[in-house]
């Protein structure tokens, strides 16, 4: 057959030998939403859980998602078929997700800012519960900051498959790599797209159809997103233009917002 001749022999695209699996999608679907349920457990887990039964919750939740994600990492790093590839040995996708989850309190607190400053940014926000579970910004964000963790240890491809996720279910699309400060909100969202270089400041409001990112890839430069304690409406684009440190901004306006 022409298609087999293509995809085994003019047009592989595989290393040789058996192809491994791709690390699964629902796997991390089933590990984003169990990693939201013991950050948040009231909200996203069990709206009943007490003080006796809410620490039982929130560690076997978090116990399943990652050893979930354990192998999820493992199986990235093999799919990838490179040996330097950090999880590529099984012993070291562990120690890669000990390092993530000793990391997740300061990640809550993260997003606990992010909270606030939705509550704040949002004159029709009427409440914390509403924003964590209704905005679809809020779960961009929790997403985000989920991978933008496995990003910095090394976990890249299953981190860009989270990415990716997130932006099926919001339509905001964030590259893992983005730093983005504390105290981000994205209101509305649609067509936000935050590429790999993007670094944000601390309290940053975004509106929809707003691109934070680079033209090029520029080898000597980065291209640094906005400051702290500014606005991006809708409409607005930056864009840095490699080499000349240009930036774009049409339609709209880039200015401070108090809080």
């Amino acid at each position: 057959m022409a298609e087999r001749t293509s995809r085994e022999e003019t047009h592989s695209i595989r290393q040789d030998g058996e192809a491994p699996r791709a690390p699964s999608r629902e796997a991390l679907e089933a590990i984003l939403d169990g990693l939201t349920e013991a950050l948040f457990p009231r909200h996203y887990g069990q709206s009943d859980l007490d003080g006796e039964n809410i620490d039982y919750f929130v560690g076997n939740t978090l116990s399943t998602a990652l050893d979930s994600l354990s192998a999820q990492i493992h199986r990235g790093a093999l799919f990838v078929g490179d040996e330097l590839e950090p999880g590529f040995v099984h012993e070291e996708a562990i120690e890669l997700t000990r390092a993530f989850a000793a990391q997740l309190p300061q990640v809550r607190g993260l997003l606990i800012n992010d909270l606030r400053a939705a509550f704040v940014g949002d004159p029709a926000a009427r409440n914390f519960p509403e924003i964590l579970i209704g905005y679809p910004g809020m779960t961009a964000i929790i997403h985000h900051r989920l991978a933008h963790l496995l990003y910095q240890i090394g976990a890249r491809l299953v981190a860009r498959l989270m990415s990716e996720i997130a932006h099926t279910r919001t339509g905001i699309d964030i590259h893992p790599g983005a730093r983005i400060g504390s105290g981000f909100f994205i209101d509305h969202g649609t067509g936000v797209v935050i590429g790999e270089t993007a670094i944000i400041g601390n309290n940053v409001r975004v509106y929809q159809a707003v691109t934070l990112g680079a033209r090029h890839f520029p080898t000597d430069d980065e291209w640094r997103g906005p400051p702290q304690g500014v606005q991006a409406d809708a409409g607005g684009k930056q864009v840095h233009a490699a080499g000349r440190r240009a930036v774009e901004f049409q339609a709209s306006r880039l200015g401070a917002f108090p809080g």
